[in-house]
């Protein structure tokens, strides 16, 4: 990254409040210095929990050690719900058990929130189990439009309240930890 974390960071806009950063399988201190820059910008850090930053099973109390003081949140899972090259595709029970451990292992130092779905898929909307565990979920809303969008509408994938009410039965607050159009639907490369 040219000219370093601390360049970027101080790029930021004032009017953010949260940062989404992909958490690391062994914190270095490079990662650490960058979570701590964030930070010092009075950032909250939305960490995501995905396949390269988890170990095979969920990791021990040890491993969150480094970021109680630095990460807000923690978002377990990465669109567990569909299968795509950039998510990471569990069942429902491998979700509901990775969920368990991990708000397990991680204590009471974290805001948890579900991850990062994206399909609305009933099978992980009724598993409302997983929700004892969780502060919040996350939706990847690609492609989805806002009631009364009045800008570019050929790349509209369908109704993004649509997709927000499927995920309501949760009963807890819904976040958006990502969002725009499929570059495949819009021709931009």
């Amino acid at each position: 990254m040219a000219g370093g974390p601390s360049t970027v960071i101080d790029r930021l806009s004032a009017d953010m409040e949260w940062v989404r950063v992909r958490m690391h399988r062994s914190p270095d201190g490079d990662f650490l210095t960058y979570l701590q820059l964030l930070r010092d910008k009075k950032l909250k850090v939305l960490g995501v929990l995905d396949s390269d930053a988890l170990p095979d099973s969920a990791p021990p109390p040890s491993y969150f050690e480094p970021y109680y003081d630095l990460v807000t949140a923690l978002e377990i899972g990465n669109e567990p719900d569909i299968t795509s090259p950039s998510s990471w595709t569990l069942t429902p029970l491998a979700w509901y058990n990775l969920v368990r451990d991990v708000v397990s292992a991680g204590g009471k130092s974290f805001t948890y929130v579900g991850g990062g779905f994206a399909s609305g898929n009933p099978t992980f909307r009724s598993l409302s189990k997983a929700a004892q565990y969780l502060d919040a979920i996350t939706i990847h809303p690609y492609g989805k439009l806002p009631k009364g969008w009045t800008g570019v509408t050929d790349w509209g994938l369908g109704d993004l309240e649509g997709l927000v009410n499927l995920y309501r039965p949760f009963k807890m607050p819904i976040w958006v930890s990502e969002f725009g159009a499929p570059q495949n639907e819009t021709g931009v490369e």
